[in-house]
């Protein structure tokens, strides 16, 4: 099996040469003191539509990245979206969230042909491997949450030995929470 090629490396990534060369585009520099930079780096001359190439490139670039940070900022700052969930959590999603992305871009990337000329266990192992990145999460998710119970059942049990040596208290703070636990109650039934 044939296997896709990539294009020719650009000249400039051939000389090493991004370093100077991205910065003063990047700036918003012109494409014109984007050749000089290059020049003053390598010694070489190198022509505008190559440089042309190389800042229509690094501009994509940049609008995935800032696709991205948006992405980011819109999960992280979405109510509900991972509702319950610590701040490890969120970002373990994410970041699982991104690289299923990425690799249903790459797979939507290859050609029909090339498609199907790939064997049935190398589609099948994309499939399985998106599915265990999805099974991943869940999993996760189930450890937080038993993480989170027994921590929970911990401190109540810890606040039940202390707070037999205070019958008052304890019956004090019983009434609270039952008086508490009826109103989150009702306004989950949306009597409240």
């Amino acid at each position: 099996m044939d296997k896709p090629r990539a294009g020719p490396q650009s000249k400039i990534r051939r000389h090493g040469a991004e370093e100077a060369v991205n910065p003063v585009l990047l700036a918003g520099g012109t494409l014109q003191e984007g050749c000089e930079a290059f020049e003053k780096f390598t010694g070489e001359h190198i022509g505008r539509s190559a440089m042309w190439k190389h800042n229509r490139r690094l501009q994509e670039a940049g609008e995935r990245t800032k696709n991205i940070e948006m992405l980011i900022d819109r999960i992280l700052e979405h109510e509900g979206y991972y509702e319950g969930c610590d701040p490890g959590e969120k970002v373990a999603a994410l970041a699982r969230r991104m690289l299923l992305t990425q690799a249903v871009e790459a797979v939507a990337d290859i050609p029909t042909e090339t498609m199907s000329k790939l064997p049935p266990d190398k589609l099948a192992q994309m499939i399985s491997r998106l599915e265990y990145s999805r099974i991943s999460g869940e999993r996760l998710r189930l450890q937080f949450n038993m993480a989170f119970e027994g921590a929970r059942e911990a401190i109540l049990t810890k606040l039940e030995e202390e707070m037999r040596g205070h019958p008052e208290l304890f019956k004090r703070v019983a009434e609270h929470a039952d008086a508490a636990f009826q109103k989150a109650l009702a306004q989950a039934e949306g009597r409240a």
